[in-house]
């Protein structure tokens, strides 16, 4: 039994590395972010089972210390389409760009991706992660969008001290 993004997680090793002795971070963007843990080519489950918890990882943005799932999850997005006189239909495209939304969307992005940015460098400086792997209930442009943004704000961040590591697309 595991939850749904430490099980996606488990999936994306089985797929996209079987048999590496990989240690890697795993975000999933869902309705809530979440995540999963791989050392040394196995899942880690943690203590309690809920290693990988990365919703609740501490990020600050704007001064304000908050959980990350408040920044990196489809519930956001959702929120501030509504705000802005939108629709949730959005949501059953999973085959298209949802830059249709605007600056909902466009602000979406950037904010995830700096929230995921503190998070990843967070990860990789307390376990030497090799890969950080980005994946989610999105549409591939949007996932590949999200990717590129959280790529470009790490890059933006002192990363003094800590090993390369790689960010990637998640395959599922």
């Amino acid at each position: 039994m595991a939850n749904d993004a430490t099980a996606a997680c488990g999936a994306e090793l089985a797929h996209s590395y079987r048999g590496s002795a990989i240690d890697m971070l795993y975000f999933f963007i869902g309705a809530f972010i979440g995540g999963g843990v791989v050392l040394n080519g196995a899942l880690h489950h943690g203590r309690t089972g809920n290693a990988g918890a990365v919703g609740s990882m501490p990020v600050t943005q704007g001064g304000r210390t908050s959980q990350l799932i408040h920044h990196a999850s489809l519930i956001t997005l959702e929120k501030a389409v509504v705000k802005a006189g939108g629709t949730t239909a959005f949501l059953e495209k999973l085959d298209e760009d949802w830059s249709f939304l605007g600056q909902p969307y466009e602000d979406w992005v950037e904010r995830m991706a700096e929230a995921l940015a503190t998070a990843i460098v967070a990860g990789v400086s307390i376990i030497d992660f090799e890969h950080v792997c980005i994946d989610g209930a999105l549409p591939r442009p949007v996932l590949a969008r999200i990717v590129e943004r959280t790529r470009a704000a790490v890059a933006a961040i002192d990363l003094q001290g800590l090993s390369d590591f790689e960010i990637r697309t998640g395959a599922l």
